[in-house]
């Protein structure tokens, strides 16, 4: 794998894009080529990057299944926008927020995994996406970077 993943990490919090800048550059595959504090800021810089991927801080106006964020709306806005293209992992957590939404990324044709039992914390929300039947791979934590990685590369 020659060509780095390159990847603007998007979160008005200072702290937060330094952790996911931090975890992301150990990944050689991976290249962090910017963050921004905001979507306005971030706009210019999709304009002049040559990006494969944005992380965004979603905070959505109106809880869904008690939660805010939801896990469901994103994976929802990612199979309505990306398609079978996506790759969505969804990990360790309580509750059942993200399996109805990872189903439907699983239904048309996007690869899904969870992180696994015995690794997970909580097996609250990947055990129920799993149960849902919207899970392609069940991988421990430390093996779904990798994945993601070769599913992104196929």
């Amino acid at each position: 794998m020659s060509k780095k993943i390159k990847v603007l990490i998007i979160d008005d919090s200072a702290l937060i894009r330094q952790l996911l800048k931090e975890i992301l550059s150990q990944d050689p595959a991976i290249e962090v080529v910017g963050t921004a504090p905001d979507p306005l800021i971030a706009r210019d810089k999709i304009k002049q990057l040559s990006l494969d991927v944005l992380t965004l801080d979603i905070e959505m106006p109106k809880p869904v299944n008690r939660h805010k964020p939801s896990v469901d709306v994103m994976f929802r806005s990612v199979s309505q926008n990306v398609g079978p293209n996506a790759v969505a992992a969804i990990l360790t957590g309580m509750g059942d927020d993200g399996a109805r939404g990872i189903k439907e990324m699983y239904e048309i044709g996007s690869s899904t995994i969870a992180q696994d039992e015995k690794s997970s914390v909580v097996w609250g929300m990947p055990g129920e996406a799993v149960k849902h039947g919207g899970v392609e791979h069940v991988l421990p934590l430390e093996k779904i970077t990798k994945k993601i990685l070769e599913l992104c590369f196929e």
